[in-house]
């Protein structure tokens, strides 16, 4: 189960209609007022030692927010800056996809050609699958990486894609090809190469002399692991009993699908030059953010949040997480790199989003009577954990076991929620009042722990 995390709400939230201003002047006002706002959002997190990492907010092409929290290097105790680099992971993959496009543009390839007609040494079972399915990660090509991890013992070990290709050779596909979607890392491997074989340059240099260079953007690029990267973070997670280094990960097993390093100022550049055309025609440009039927396009999620279009792709690669959101009909973009606490990366994103778009917060607190909490208080078993509550005063803590004692706020008299991730505990009364047990609710899916005493 993912670490429970607190972050206290900011309480005053932004209002955009201000009595007597036209819609423009106030959005202006609202946005000079943003960054003491943003501040007192982002205050606890970095209090509580639950995220270092840069963050950047921008509406209409300007940011009105960016701000670097945290060490970038806790040995030498260097704090992260607006021009700290980080490792973005899978964000590397709209690069990619730029790049496929931008060939299609020039009539280089096409999106529905087969990809044996590229790379004909492939398995015999992945030739007919499209550019186009590789794309939208609908090829049912298997994957070298997977959710749960198993390919945890592959990733420090060096492998070149045509290694990568040979281990998953004998595997049997996923699906038919384009007969539905899951995510597949192994997919945007391929795109590099196709890259490759069409340009006759290496994935690296297409990247840098191709987008990057012609762009500017020059804090950006691509990170093989060997080569010394300037202000490059350093990534960090909770080992036992305190913070450690993030696993290390061998950079070529992510190669076109996630080896890229950029700044919050870069991908926002990158960004906006995208959205307004200069980096891919309307026609490709408009089939990257299509929805091809999944909630995601051509190296983009498509999805609806906070009843508003949303394009979005975030990127996890060791303890390194990054998140870049993009609402089109509000001109707002979201960016979070950050290279430790990437349980709570989505959930700083979603709430500066909240704030800039005067969105209500996804729980309110209110006040309870804390007598109630005497009956809360114990200890109940949480799968082979421990989850144990207790109270000081008028304040409620949960502890599972491994993890930091941490409060949680009521939002009614027996529903409580961790301020920084969507988790909701709910105690469970039996047929005499007394509580018999906890529900713990986190992304969808809830899991009841019995009361022990």
């Amino acid at each position: 189960m993912k670490r429970f995390y607190n972050l206290v709400r900011v309480t005053v939230l932004l209002v955009l209609a201000i009595t007597g201003l036209a819609p423009a002047a106030a959005l202006a006002q609202a946005d000079r007022k943003f960054p003491e706002q943003a501040e007192a959002l982002l205050k606890d997190y970095v209090q509580d030692e639950l995220f270092t990492g840069t963050v950047l907010v921008a509406r209409n092409g300007k940011p009105i927010f960016r701000k670097g929290y945290g060490a970038a290097n806790r040995e030498w105790m260097i704090p992260n800056t607006v021009n700290t680099r980080y490792r973005i992971g899978s964000i590397t993959k709209q690069f990619t996809a730029a790049a496929i496009l931008k060939m299609a543009d020039e009539n280089r390839l096409g999106l529905d050609d087969p990809i044996k007609k590229y790379l004909p040494g492939l398995p015999a079972n992945w030739g007919q699958a499209t550019i186009r399915q590789l794309l939208s990660h609908t090829s049912g090509i298997p994957s070298h990486t997977s959710p749960d991890d198993s390919g945890a013992k592959l990733m420090p070990v060096k492998h070149t894609p045509q290694e990568l290709i040979d281990l998953l050779k004998d595997v049997p596909l996923n699906y038919e090809h384009g007969a539905k979607f899951m995510y597949n890392n192994m997919g945007y491997v391929l795109l590099g190469c196709i890259i490759e074989t069409v340009s006759g340059m290496s994935y690296p240099d297409y990247l840098e002399q191709k987008l990057l260079k012609p762009l500017n953007v020059r804090n950006s690029g691509y990170d093989d692991g060997r080569v010394v990267v300037r202000q490059l973070a350093q990534d960090y997670t909770d080992g036992v009993d305190d913070v450690v280094k993030g696993r290390f990960v061998n950079m070529s097993n992510t190669y076109a699908a996630g080896a890229m390093y950029s700044t919050v100022d870069d991908l926002f550049a990158w960004q906006q030059m995208l959205i307004n055309g200069k980096v891919l025609s309307p026609p490709s440009l408009k089939a990257m953010f299509t929805d091809g039927g999944h909630h995601y396009g051509l190296g983009w999620f498509i999805r609806e949040n906070l009843s508003r279009r949303l394009y979005e792709h975030g990127g996890n690669i060791g303890a390194y997480s990054s998140l870049l959101a993009y609402y089109p009909d509000d001109k707002l973009t979201v960016i979070v790199l950050s290279n430790y606490g990437d349980e709570v990366v989505s959930k700083i994103t979603d709430e500066l989003a909240r704030l800039a778009l005067d969105v209500a917060p996804a729980h309110r607190q209110v006040k309870v009577d804390p007598r109630l909490y005497a009956d809360f208080e114990g200890r109940y078993q949480l799968g082979s954990a421990i989850f144990a509550i207790t109270s000081k005063g008028d304040r409620l803590f949960a502890k599972l076991t491994g993890q930091r004692q941490l409060e949680i706020f009521p939002e009614s008299n027996y529903s409580y929620f961790y301020k920084a991730i969507d988790v909701v505990v709910t105690f469970d009364e039996d047929a005499s009042g007394k509580i018999e047990s906890v529900t713990v609710n986190q992304n969808g899916s809830k899991i009841k722990a019995k009361r022990l005493d």
